[in-house]
């Protein structure tokens, strides 16, 4: 990662850099553009698909509830909706799930389905 000294680039150069402003320390970092790995196994397909599930759960959540979330965490360094999906997900850990003959996640033991 490099530095830059000032405050006017950000965003993306091609496909080489991206330039990423961080106030806290009035700089600019620049990182090389890397086109990152998607697996698309079974694992991840269930781990996206349980992130889904949690903002959906999110967006039907009372106004009420948000804003308790949104309490908890004013001294934290995260959104309401970021706790919210960190104990949603450690509400629904991806350890007990049902697979078929070729090992894909097909449900967990509620039978709630993963891999459509």
């Amino acid at each position: 990662m490099n530095v830059i000294p000032c405050f006017s680039a950000t965003g993306k150069v091609g496909k080489q850099w991206i330039f990423k402003p961080f106030p806290p320390l009035k700089r600019i970092d620049v990182y090389a553009y890397v086109v990152p790995h998607n697996p698309n196994s079974p694992a991840q397909q269930a781990c996206r698909q349980r992130f889904a599930d949690a903002m959906a759960a999110w967006k039907i959540l009372p106004a009420e509830e948000k804003a308790v979330y949104e309490y908890r965490t004013r001294l934290k360094r995260m959104t309401g909706k970021n706790l919210f999906v960190k104990e949603y997900n450690a509400a629904h850990p991806l350890q007990s799930h049902i697979v078929d003959e070729n090992n894909n996640i097909l449900s967990d033991e509620q039978g709630n389905r993963w891999i459509p």
